[in-house]
């Protein structure tokens, strides 16, 4: 059913017919696509990010070892030198893992962002 602009324009129509100084062709109701939005001027390309190596993703590891013996050694006070083995024992297998972890995610990360694989 439509609306009241809706009649009011069909009456419009009826009665004058199609405006004469209207440019380009009749309305039909739907919206002309978009033309492609050019980039803004404050807008900054997208950087590449910097090639995975072994050696930065192991300096993260060790900021995170840091922070996992300290708080493995804080929650079990009380025990001296028996929290700070577990806490070694502990972290340990965990640095490796995140290595390994951090090095695959800036491989895809790379990969997806250049489009090419990162040099080894």
């Amino acid at each position: 059913m439509a609306n009241r602009k809706q009649d009011k324009r069909r009456r419009k129509l009826r009665v004058h017919g199609p405006s004469a100084d209207a440019v380009g062709a009749p309305p039909t109701g739907r919206k002309e696509p978009r033309q492609a939005a050019a980039p803004a001027r404050g807008q900054r390309s997208r950087r590449v990010p910097a090639i995975p190596s072994l050696r930065r993703s192991a300096r993260k590891g060790g900021f995170m070892a840091i922070f996992m013996v300290g708080i493995v050694v804080v929650t079990t006070r009380g025990h001296g030198t028996a929290s700070m083995i577990i806490a070694l024992l502990e972290t340990v297998p965990l640095v490796v893992l995140f290595v390994f972890f951090d090095l695959w995610m800036a491989r895809k990360v790379y990969k997806r962002v250049t489009g090419q694989e990162a040099p080894r």
